[in-house]
């Protein structure tokens, strides 16, 4: 303790339910390395927080009412990245093993990247979730 406040690495069950592991500062304030999860949705944000907020470290994302799917951003600087890596579950139907690029928060591709799709792997611009005419072959 520190003037009457908990410093240092514990774990802490917030009000709103999220579960913090990992260093605090003047009450409980998530400051230094850690992770945090919401038991709810399985997510995940892990790295280094200054002041109850991650600066750099990376999200790891279950959409809501998902498949088994998730999507991994990295964080910089305190801002999440517009492009990461979806794993699509491992049952997928259309054979969907990864995307890197960008996406929608639902773990969607949307945008110009690389799929691991049907045993191949794509380049091109993919449209939720699909590739797009012009998407290319690559080794």
């Amino acid at each position: 303790f520190e003037r009457g406040n908990p410093v240092g690495d514990m774990k802490v069950t917030r009000a709103d339910g999220l579960v913090y592991e990992g260093a605090v500062v003047q009450g409980f304030m998530m400051t230094g390395v850690g992770k945090l999860s919401d038991p709810r949705t399985g997510d995940v944000w892990s790295g280094v927080f200054e002041f109850d907020r991650l600066v750099e470290g990376k999200w790891l994302h279950y959409p809501e009412g998902g498949d088994g799917s998730t999507c991994e951003r990295a964080v910089s600087v305190g801002q999440v990245a517009k492009t990461g890596i979806i794993t699509y579950a491992p049952k997928d139907k259309k054979k969907r093993l990864t995307f890197d690029g960008p996406f929608a928060d639902d773990c969607v591709a949307n945008g110009e990247g690389l799929m691991t799709y049907k045993g191949r792997k794509l380049l091109g611009f993919f449209i939720n979730d699909e590739p797009k005419q012009g998407a290319k072959v690559v080794k």
